[in-house]
């Protein structure tokens, strides 16, 4: 998968019209601001990274998350979560984590970190299990 096909994935029209672009291909990681276009998206370096081979991407505000993953035996997967979807899920069985991001991809943005919010829930066997998350800016 490259970013040029985004544009023909099932899902990507779900995806925020602008936000971050956290992004591991073959060779590196990115972490920019981006913006939906009608040829998929544009982020700064985006001309370098057109044919480079992606292998996770998170497209995310601060209410949606797109995420799309490549896998050898699956093909691509993608999924969508937003915040609207938590307000069914008890407030207990909600953590939200907060992860700095390094300097390095920090630089030229206005957010240092990144909130994860972890939604679990109770199996059959009442054990605790993480169901999902979602990736949204720091505050």
């Amino acid at each position: 998968m490259v970013i040029t096909n985004l544009k023909n994935t099932n899902k990507f029209h779900l995806a925020p019209e602008s936000g971050y672009i956290l992004a591991v291909f073959d060779d590196s990681v990115i972490f920019e601001r981006y913006q939906k276009t009608s040829g998929g998206i544009t982020f700064r370096g985006c001309e370098e990274k057109n044919e480079s081979r992606l292998t996770r991407l998170h497209l995310f505000d601060e209410t949606t998350e797109y995420r799309l993953m490549t896998t050898g035996s699956r093909g691509v997967i993608e999924h969508v979560v937003n915040e609207s979807e938590e307000r069914d899920i008890e407030p207990d069985l909600i953590y939200e984590d907060k992860m700095l991001i390094a300097d390095r991809f920090a630089q030229g943005h206005d957010i240092d970190s990144l909130r994860i919010i972890n939604r679990y829930r109770y199996t059959w066997f009442d054990t605790l299990t993480l169901d999902d998350y979602r990736i949204a800016p720091g505050r």
